[in-house]
């Protein structure tokens, strides 16, 4: 069985703690990857204080989203981010701690072709 500690601060942000299966507290065996999707401008922030309280051999996968919840709890998609400026927010993620990068909500194949291309 693993023996690395289980961590103790559950991630929050804009949208408030994440939950199971993706809340850090539960995230402790060597087997585990944090994954957070946010929005693709403020997610560096994000994987910074994730790499600050995972474990080092923890991997870290960071998917940014481009649009917004809607009042009925549906998602907006748009192209308010450029493929190519969204690859260069993939980067600050992987300056930032995150080992796996790519795209969630609004984002299209030419956005994960651009963030391979400047990987």
């Amino acid at each position: 069985m693993d023996s690395s500690p289980a961590l103790k601060t559950p991630v929050t942000g804009h949208y408030g703690p994440l939950p199971p299966p993706y809340d850090p507290v539960v995230a402790h065996t060597r087997t585990r990857t944090l994954m957070y999707c946010y929005p693709a401008t403020k997610l560096a922030e994000q994987v910074t204080y994730l790499r600050s309280i995972a474990p080092t051999h923890m991997p870290i996968a960071a998917y940014g989203n481009v649009g917004y919840a809607d009042d009925d709890g549906g998602w907006v998609n748009t192209d308010a981010i450029d493929p190519n400026a969204f690859a260069e927010y993939a980067m600050d993620w992987v300056k930032a701690g995150a080992n796996i990068v790519g795209g969630c909500c609004g984002t299209m194949p030419k956005t994960i072709a651009a963030i391979r291309k400047s990987l």
